[in-house]
């Protein structure tokens, strides 16, 4: 252009100062930098560029074997691939070819995000996707939506050339057009460009390791001559499976260590590693009109050419110079002002020397710099990662620039012998190194490509000069993502990023989240005045679970949860309870809370800030993968846990403070039962003041400590208490419940008597509970529920189930009122009187850290129940499913039941028979609502699509009305089935009436709804099955039967329940099993927070019938569990694993903090002594900073305010940091939940004063009598 300029001036056709005026303008537009607006990035074990810093900073080692998971992913594809390769399988530690930095969750993805269906994504390679996922990320990160990308000039610049191209395909059993089209290694950009109809240039970089630096340099010239205004460059790299060839290559200059090991004396080599990662480039002047966060500033950048050299694989120092010597040029600096260089340090022994050969020649040229240089190599930790190493080496320098932090290298130990180090101004080091404030940061960042392709990109810090407010405001911040589970993983993140980044303005974090992030379905929003109380809020959000309740504090503090419709209602409901905000901020907050498009008032409100690099969240990723159901089925084993009752003698004698002299305990019991009888007189002895309860038709006060009552009256129950009254209630210390403690009887032989059961076990039980939570019982109490034979411990013993639903009320009442310990009894009555009161009063005993929540007495010998995982030793019978059988499934119109039905006909053609209380809308309706979409509930057209399946492969589906509480409707509808089908030969139970309150918020006649329907509803399907020819009933319960779950108690009692029928099924001489799933959902859009117990999906599911009808198993738990989750959770998990279990969590997580053990922590200053003012102060920061509570009340109860498990545990580890001497658990806590309880039990130690002296003391002067001296030495002994 500027020689057509030239020549028009020559020819007199052009007036010259307007020629110099053009020229002086084309100087500007090319020669002004551009600006790194955004970064993202998925590299193995790192999600985001937070993860990055802290393994970078903290020198961690990616490079790991080959995952068996990945492994099987890839073979179990097709039956082709298990045949070819699954012999090697066994032999990954000694095959050189499973080393290196490998990417995890490559099978998960977001189809609908991008405008797909989940056939089509099938067909779209792993690298693609994770390409597309990363770069609308970047996009989101530098503040772009969906609608601003639309027909916009923005171009795609890939680095990515995979080896062996095409391999994707062979997971398909048959090669199919659609996935070599979508695979073509070109196409990649433009999978982008298509889904957001982007309209700048799609280019593919290949200068083989160079090529992610190469495309950035490209970016950067397409940007300088207008061929487009924004570019997203990536690098992707991805060895789907390292063994398609029989042998590790000889091509390779592996490492024999398997680690890069850059400028290190021990270089031998390099490893491979994968990533993708993007960056989003553009004009700075852009970036600054657009308020961008600008990461860096790309000043300049070259490349060149080897050229002629001593050979086409070694490096050509000279040209290496030259391309630096070109970017230096390019960015109008030199050698003087660069103060580190993130170089390609392969860690080869020629490759690293011609490297630093290449830049002492650039630089000594350049300068007379002697002030050193750090040279650093992203591969050191994470190996070579191809056509991602040089981008990755970019962001790894940006980062350095922004954290104004070198980190050293890993595996550094001595400097290569053959460098000539000191002859040069670089410096290698494994400390990190840290620049000061004063000077602006600038870095080289260098690739060297096998092809012969040298880049060099030079990088300058940018300085927002930005006037900061002086006071801060309070604000309301919202923060939101499409689902809940996208909006949970957006907090996480959010949360660690904050921590390490606190000096955000309030004013940058509105305008960032408010003004530039779009407002999506799942909500929540935060009142915080700075960077630091938002962490603080945020961080206590994350105490929130999954199904848990909002605590009311919340609302106080200025924290909204609208992550679904409950919470939005209740947000809504308490706007008012925060009082600390504008009417004019108040009435943004409810439109933005009842979902209503705020986006104009934001930016009119918000439109003063600077855009920040948070993070953001915004797939709901699922699994995609060819013949996804056989790829994971032999992970599917991992899912599969057994129980056992283990012996379990007691192993100390301690004393529970609940049995202490003076405290009162309630008696729920039989009359004239000898056993509780016996056991009353014992403790009595004790000092203890028994108050009875008997069994009456209507309220009687017999005496102040015995008492009738109709043990389901509601009136009666809180009479009962108000006689008790509210000072002996603050005596009480334990509650025994034993109305069914009985021997064997009549229980399940009619439905009148398992009624009765109810009442007089969970009914009654919940009924006490209301009470207590009526009354404010909120000091620590024992609550031990005593029944007889409720689960078979020892082999075909007759047992009761019936009975079993008290233990699972008992066990979510300890989790909503965690200052009840509560305990289950289950004994077999075979003894004396003596004896059995003998066993009862010393498991009363047992210190709460010591006694299981559940022990059985069978035939005087104590157990306990254990989870393990599976054991192979299992020699179980194979269920058949029968060609033309009859299969009845209860509660079958729901998501699960149509899967069961689809696995049932993919066994055999079949006629299933579908069981609901509420009937599907009319067949000749079904082709409509699916063509037509016209039902807002999209499962019910999955159920429809899935039965239409079913028939197409040759079996029958019918769907019957039926209530299966109603034992009239139960018999008709059998009766009907064995008329037009014969007889019946499976059955399935399925049905369920969850409500998902608290026992505070149930009514008595809901809570006896949701049992009913399973416990009755089960009793009356069951007696309609003949033992012949039925082959198996099977009954599907819930995890929560073990793990307990708040709002969950009529779920956790049913399920208790269902687990413990298939003994009594089989003692019967019925085929009865129980599989035991965790929380099933093939979208987990609707899934919140982070848990220990994550969700398995419809090939999970699948996988496992499949398994569970192979092996024949009578009870098994079917859950995914991760490890760390469960170790963090370990003091308040409810699932009683068994010792293996627990040593493989502890081998796990031993495996993590051994590649984290070199980060480094911060130096605490222990102090041993503490007055009681500077207790008092502590414990009050603790709880300021867990519950977000100022205002201390000494009589405030930790749970009450608000306290859940979560945030208990993140209180005892504050506590135990404060007060580093003083054993303090969490079973503490729950013994001393209020603030003053606190604060005497740490003055207690920290200031106990010698007791005994001062009683003797005061005798000895006359202040006290000889009988109050005894009693006082009596009470402390």
């Amino acid at each position: 252009m500027s020689k057509k300029i030239l020549s028009l001036v020559e020819e007199n056709k052009l007036d010259t100062n307007l020629a110099l005026n053009l020229l002086d303008e084309m100087e500007k537009e090319t020669s002004e930098p551009l600006a790194i607006v955004g970064m993202s990035l998925r590299f193995p074990n790192v999600s985001n560029l937070d993860d990055l810093w802290t393994g970078l900073i903290n020198k961690k080692d990616f490079v790991t074997e080959f995952s068996k998971e990945r492994f099987d992913l890839i073979v179990n594809s097709n039956p082709k691939l298990h045949d070819m390769y699954n012999h090697l399988k066994n032999n990954l530690t000694n095959d050189p070819r499973s080393y290196g930095s490998w990417l995890t969750n490559i099978e998960q993805f977001d189809p609908e995000q991008f405008g797909l269906n989940e056939h089509e994504a099938q067909f779209m390679g792993p690298a693609e996707r994770l390409f597309l996922q990363v770069a609308l990320e970047s996009l989101y990160m530098a503040g772009y939506k969906e609608n601003h990308l639309k027909d916009s000039n923005t171009g795609v610049f890939i680095a990515h050339t995979p080896h062996p191209a095409f391999d994707y395909l062979n997971l398909f059993e048959e090669k199919d057009e659609r996935a070599f089209i979508s695979n073509i290694p070109a196409n990649l950009g433009y999978h982008l460009s298509y889904a957001f109809d982007l309209k700048g240039p799609v280019m593919t970089i290949n200068t083989s390791c160079s090529s992610s630096l190469a495309a950035v340099h490209v970016a950067k010239n397409a940007l300088k001559q207008g061929d487009c205004n924004l570019a997203v460059v990536a690098g992707v790299n991805l060895n789907l499976f390292p063994y398609w060839e029989e042998e590790a290559p000889d091509y390779v200059v592996r490492s024999t260590k398997y680690r890069c090991s850059p400028f290190d004396e021990s270089a031998d080599g390099i490893i491979g590693g994968e990533g993708v990662a993007a960056i989003v480039l553009k004009r700075l002047s852009d970036a600054i009109n657009d308020n961008n966060h600008i990461h860096a500033v790309l000043k300049g950048s070259s490349i060149s050419s080897d050229g002629a050299s001593n050979g086409m694989q070694v490096p050509n120092p000279d040209a290496q110079s030259k391309a630096i010597m070109d970017a230096l040029d390019d960015a109008k600096l030199s050698f003087n002002d660069i103060d580190f260089v993130e170089a390609h340090g392969a860690g080869t022994q020629v490759g690293d020397l011609l490297e630093v050969e290449g830049l002492k020649k650039a630089y000594l040229q350049k300068s007379n710099k002697t002030v050193e240089c750090q040279l650093g190599s992203i591969k050191s930790n994470f190996g070579h990662m191809g056509d991602a190493a040089g981008i990755a080496g970019l962001i790894k320098a940006v980062l350095s620039i922004e954290k104004r932090t070198v980190p050293g290298l890993n595996h550094f130990v001595a400097e290569n012998p053959k460098i000539s180090f000191k002859e040069t101004p670089f410096k290698v080091s494994s400390e990190n190194k840290t620049f000061d404030e004063h000077k602006i940061l600038r870095a080289g960042v260098n690739s060297i490509g096998i092809s012969g392709t040298n880049v060099h990109v030079v990088l300058e810090e940018y300085r927002h000069h930005k006037q900061e407010q002086v006071t801060e405001k309070l604000t309301p911040l919202f923060i939101s993502s499409k689902t809940r589970r996208a909006l949970w993983d957006q907090i996480k993140t959010l949360a660690s990023h904050l921590k390490n980044n606190e000096n955000y303005s309030i004013q940058d974090l509105a305008y960032t989240l408010n003004n530039r992030r779009s407002h999506e379905q799942s909500r929540v929003c935060i009142f915080a005045s700075d960077c630091h109380e938002l962490l603080r809020k945020v961080e206590r959000l994350l105490n929130v679970r999954t199904f848990e309740k909002v605590p009311k504090n919340f609302y106080t503090q200025g924290i909204f949860l609208a992550d679904e419709h409950e919470t939005q209602v209740d947000s809504i409901k308490n706007l008012d309870e925060f009082t600390a905000s504008s009417s004019a901020d108040k009435a943004l907050m409810q439109r933005y809370l009842e979902g209503n498009n705020v986006t104009e008032e934001c930016r009119e409100l918000f439109k003063d800030g600077q855009l920040l690099p948070l993070p953001v969240s915004i797939f709901n990723t699922r699994r995609i993968w060819p013949s996804s159901k056989e790829a994971f089925q032999n992970q599917t084993k991992e899912l599969f846990f057994e129980k056992k009752w283990l012996y379990y003698p007691y192993d100390k004698t301690t004393t529970d403070v609940a049995l202490k002299a003076g405290s009162t305990w309630l008696f729920f019991v039989n009359k004239d039962d000898e056993n509780i009888v016996e056991l009353k007189n014992r403790m009595a002895a004790l000092g203890i003041k028994i108050i009875e309860v008997l069994e009456s038709d209507k309220f009687v006060k017999y005496t102040t400590e015995q008492y009738g009552i109709d043990i389901n009256s509601e009136k009666d129950m809180y009479k009962l208490f108000e006689n008790i009254g509210v000072d002996e209630l603050r005596n009480l210390k334990g509650i025994i419940h034993s109305y069914t403690f009985k021997h064997l009887d009549e229980t399940m032989e009619t439905k009148e008597n398992m009624e009765k059961s109810q009442e007089e076990g969970i009914f009654s039980l919940f009924n006490i509970t209301k009470m207590l939570l009526e009354f404010e019982v909120t000091h620590p109490i024992q609550l031990n529920v005593m029944s007889s034979l409720t689960e078979q411990v020892q082999d075909n013993e007759k047992i009761i189930p019936a009975r079993v639903t008290t233990f699972g009320l008992a066990k979510v009442i300890s989790q909503e009122q965690p200052t009840i310990s509560s305990y289950s009894i289950d004994h077999d009555l075979d003894g004396s009187s003596q004896d059995i009161a003998t066993q009862l009063l010393k498991e009363l005993q047992q210190d709460k850290d010591h006694r299981p929540e559940l022990v059985a007495f069978r035939k005087s010998k104590r157990y306990t129940k254990v989870i393990e995982r599976q054991s192979d030793d299992f020699n179980g019978n194979e269920i058949i499913v029968r060609a033309n059988g009859n299969y009845v499934i209860a509660g079958g119109t729901g998501y699960l039941g149509v899967q069961l039905g689809k696995f049932l006909s993919e066994k055999q053609n079949v006629n299933i028979i579908l069981l609901a209380r509420n009937l599907l809308p009319d067949r000749m309706e079904w082709a409509k609502i699916i063509e037509n979409n016209q039902s807002e509930d999209e499962m019910l057209i999955y159920k429809l699509m899935s039965i239409m399946e079913i028939e197409s492969r040759g079996s029958t589906v019918t769907i019957l009305q039926c209530d299966v509480t109603d034992e009239h409707a139960v018999k008709e509808t059998f009766a009907k089935i064995r008329q037009d089908f014969g007889e019946i030969n499976g059955a399935f139970m399925l049905v369920k009436q969850l409500y998902h309150l608290w026992i505070k918020e149930l009514t008595l006649s809901q809570f006896k709804k949701g049992i009913h329907n399973r416990v009755i509803g089960t009793y009356l399907v069951e007696k309609e099955l003949n033992p012949e020819p039925l082959d198996f009933f099977i009954l599907f319960s819930s995890i929560s039967s073990l793990m307990g779950t708040k709002s969950a108690s009529e779920c956790c009692a049913v399920n208790q329940y269902l687990d413990s029928m298939a003994g009594y099924l089989n003692q019967k001489g019925i085929n009865g099993k129980t599989m035991n799933f965790t929380l099933i959902l093939d979208d987990k859009k609707d899934f919140g927070s982070d848990t220990a117990i994550p969700p398995i999906d419809f090939v999970d599911f699948q996988n496992s019938l499949n398994l569970f009808f192979t092996k024949g198993y009578e009870w098994s738990l079917i859950s995914r569990f991760d490890l760390e989750q469960v170790h963090y959770l370990k003091p308040v998990i409810k699932i009683p694993f068994g010792e293996r279990f627990w040593n493989e969590v502890e081998r796990f997580n031993q495996s993590k903090n051994n590649q984290n053990e070199s980060i480094s922590t911060e130096e605490v200053v222990v102090k041993s002594e503490f007055t009681l003012s500077e207790i008092e102060a502590s414990i009050r920061e603790i709880w300021k900073t867990v519950l977000g509570i100022s205002t201390i009340k000494e009589i405030d109860n930790f749970f009450s305010l608000g306290g859940s498990s979560l945030s208990a545990l993140r209180f005892v580890h504050l506590f135990k940091n404060k007060f580093i001497d003083l054993k303090f658990e969490i079973s503490d806590l729950y013994s001393n939940p209020t603030f003053q309880d606190q604060i005497v039990y740490c003055d207690h130690f920290y200031n106990a004063k010698d007791e005994l002296s001062d009683i003797l003391e005061a005798f000895e002067s006359d202040d006290i009598s000889s009988e109050e001296a005894l009693s006082l030495l009596l009470n402390k002994h």
